[in-house]
């Protein structure tokens, strides 16, 4: 037998390269401007797979297929694998939904309620974020974009406890519509306010220590829709004030929480986790600033 040698492509690669570059271009991913996506995590899916990963017998797995089923039963009887405002699939061990219209996405929260009685009967418990935000698609199972980064921090970094987060501005949304009451608005508690706390303390203590830097936190870690794409930097918002639209501040132009924080700071100073309320949306957040 000869020595095996690796072929060589009769094709011009520079004309190759052009051509693929010309296709992806001319099937580009189309945005949609405001989409509300579910991210539906199924708690204990790997653990349990990694337990009995060694096991010839997959019994284990029988009651995860049997909910996965249901779920695409249920979505296919009510239609929201085939409209073409709203899609419903599922990626590894989550979950996913998305709609373009609020009245929809209500539907899918009644018939999720359902589902999840079904499942918490399989001893299956789902723990999820909805938000809302662009969404660029090419096929409905193709997708990226700020709704699901949204959704899954929700999912990942706030819901601990078998429970489904909502954005603000999408629970607004669905309170105009009847039958919104299927959804339980969660008071911040003091529990969990030291919990933030803390964990704003160890993000501190790293960007002092120089893990890494204020502006990459607030780029990945942030859940300020506002600040996270400019890298922390604050715009006045302020419309009868001469810095409007830029990123200057009176001291009298900052929230007060910031501005009694900021006033015994120094040029490239990082603060303590401190409480304050969003503006925006009257509720409590927990914040650092520099």
């Amino acid at each position: 037998m000869g020595k095996y040698k690796n072929p060589i492509p009769d094709v011009d690669i520079h004309e190759k390269i052009e051509v693929i570059q010309g296709e992806e271009l001319a099937n580009d991913y189309l945005e949609s401007k405001s989409v509300y996506f579910a991210f539906i995590d199924i708690l204990g899916f790997k653990k349990a797979f990694d337990d009995n990963r060694n096991k010839k017998n997959l019994a284990f797995a029988e009651r995860f297929r049997e909910v996965f089923n249901y779920f695409f039963e249920l979505m296919n009887a009510a239609n929201f694998m085939k409209g073409k405002d709203c899609y419903a699939g599922q990626t590894s061990d989550s979950l996913y939904f998305y709609c373009t219209r609020a009245d929809i996405l209500l539907e899918f929260l009644y018939v999720f309620s359902h589902f999840n009685l079904y499942a918490m009967t399989k001893n299956v418990f789902f723990r999820g974020g909805v938000a809302r935000g662009n969404l660029f698609s090419k096929e409905k199972y193709q997708f990226y974009g700020e709704s699901v980064i949204y959704a899954y921090l929700l999912e990942s970094v706030i819901a601990r406890n078998p429970v489904i987060y909502f954005d603000e501005s999408t629970y607004l949304e669905l309170k105009k519509y009847d039958g919104y009451d299927i959804l339980l608005k969660p008071k911040v508690n003091d529990k969990d306010l030291t919990d933030a706390l803390t964990r704003l303390d160890s993000i501190r203590t790293d960007i002092v220590d120089k893990k890494f830097t204020f502006e990459e936190a607030a780029r990945f870690i942030s859940h300020d829709k506002d600040t996270r794409f400019s890298r922390g930097v604050m715009v006045n918002s302020d419309s009868r004030s001469r810095n409007y639209g830029t990123t200057r501040f009176e001291m009298s132009e900052l929230p007060q929480e910031i501005a009694r924080v900021v006033a015994n700071m120094n040029p490239g100073d990082v603060s303590e986790a401190f409480v304050m309320k969003d503006p925006k949306h009257n509720s409590d957040i927990v914040a650092i600033v520099k």
